[in-house]
């Protein structure tokens, strides 16, 4: 074997180790990034937007916020289904009245690891309102 084989093998190997060693801290950190992300994954944010608003329910606070986003002299409202129990959920209903670029904030009691439903609706004076498709979120 040459000098310059040996050097190369050497060098392979210490590149193995490292790799070897990095693969395993990689590893470690993995799982701990993992189980990080499930226990926040236990309870989640949802946005309902479009059509000159937006609603959205904060899981961290139990909040739900209702936006006017476009100056079309139509309020947007947000209208939520929080399933305490699987036989009948709790319903309500949110108007935003303070006109375009404006928010309001509602603070809730929910329990935790619970199911929320909310969505952006608008309020057509003189036609049936219409609404987005709801969007879940986790308490």
């Amino acid at each position: 074997m040459t000098e310059a084989s040996r050097k190369r093998l050497l060098t392979t190997g210490r590149s193995a180790a490292s790799t070897t060693a990095f693969a395993v801290v990689l590893l470690a950190a993995g799982s701990t990034m993992s189980w990080a992300a499930e226990s926040r994954a236990a309870s989640r944010d949802a946005v309902s937007e479009g059509g000159g608003g937006r609603v959205t329910f904060y899981s961290y606070g139990d909040k739900i916020e209702v936006c006017d986003t476009a100056t079309d002299a139509q309020g947007p409202y947000g209208v939520y289904k929080y399933y305490k129990s699987e036989a009948s959920p709790i319903q309500g209903r949110h108007n935003q009245t303070r006109g375009n670029g404006a928010c309001n904030t509602w603070d809730h009691d929910f329990a935790e690891g619970k199911t929320i439903l909310i969505r952006k609706c608008q309020d057509l004076p003189v036609l049936p309102d219409t609404c987005l498709p709801w969007k879940t979120g986790i308490v």
